[in-house]
């Protein structure tokens, strides 16, 4: 039979998993948005809230990518270890693509809006 630690950690990963699709889908909306950026006759009030969007869907993918790692204790089995390694990695990539989406917003409100 199983233990109770393999029923965690296989719980733990079917959670990973799935908050890791939700962090896939969220990154793809804001490349969706940021793809919008820069339309002709934008203005302020639009760039805004289109950086918003990004910002707000960055935000929840590193949440999502977070609660992932966050689900594995230190014990964790080989496949978990492996998942948790490249979450851990995907979270550093979405952190720095965050950093950037938002010193792109206060470097555009700066050169275009003022």
């Amino acid at each position: 039979g199983y233990s109770s630690t393999d029923l965690r950690a296989t719980s733990a990963l079917h959670d990973c998993l799935s908050n890791l699709d939700d962090a896939a889908e969220e990154i793809c909306g804001s490349l969706k948005q940021m793809r919008k950026l820069g339309a002709t006759g934008e203005s302020r009030e639009t760039f805004r809230f289109q950086m918003s969007n990004v910002q707000t869907w960055m935000s929840v993918a590193l949440t999502n990518e977070e609660t992932c790692t966050n689900g594995f204790r230190s014990g964790a089995s080989g496949e978990a270890k492996a998942v948790y390694a490249r979450a851990a990695e995907a979270k550093k990539y979405t952190s720095n693509a965050f950093a950037l989406a938002k010193r792109r917003s206060r470097t555009c409100n700066l050169l275009f809006f003022y």
